[in-house]
């Protein structure tokens, strides 16, 4: 707990307040292993970081089959070649998002934001849930 103090008026009458310590490092950071993993590796497959902001990120190569990114802001991000086959990307929002050679094989985009996008054409989509439920099987390759 830490005291504040609190001028009131021209007299100079004081109060004090007693207030919880409220600082950035008293806060739990979801999913931080997880985010570190990312960062260090440029890979997280399997794992977990519903609602992450990696928005304006770097992620290029980067390998996040397998993934539950539900809800996660990758606006801007720039996802060339990167594996997100597998993954659970629901709600994801990928405005202005590179997505160049990306891998969506087996990936769940229903009600995901591809509007905007970049190089959306030059991505793979097999098994792929779109946005609007339809089942997108346009890069399978026959047996």
């Amino acid at each position: 707990m830490k005291s504040i103090f609190f001028v009131v008026g021209l007299i100079g009458v004081v109060a004090v307040a007693r207030v919880a310590s409220a600082h950035q490092w008293d806060t739990q950071v979801p999913y931080l292993e997880a985010r570190t993993q990312l960062v260090k590796t440029g890979s997280c497959s399997a794992c977990e970081l519903p609602s992450a902001d990696l928005s304006y990120k770097t992620l290029a190569n980067a390998n996040l089959s397998g993934a539950n990114l539900t809800e996660v802001n990758l606006m801007r991000a720039d996802l060339k070649n990167a594996d997100l086959s597998y993954t659970e990307l629901a709600g994801a929002t990928f405005t202005w998002a590179d997505l160049k050679g990306v891998d969506f094989t087996g990936a769940n985009l229903k009600d995901a934001v591809l509007a905007g996008s970049r190089n959306i054409g030059n991505a793979l989509f097999c098994d792929t849930v779109m946005p609007d439920g339809c089942v997108n099987n346009a890069n399978c390759v026959a047996d």
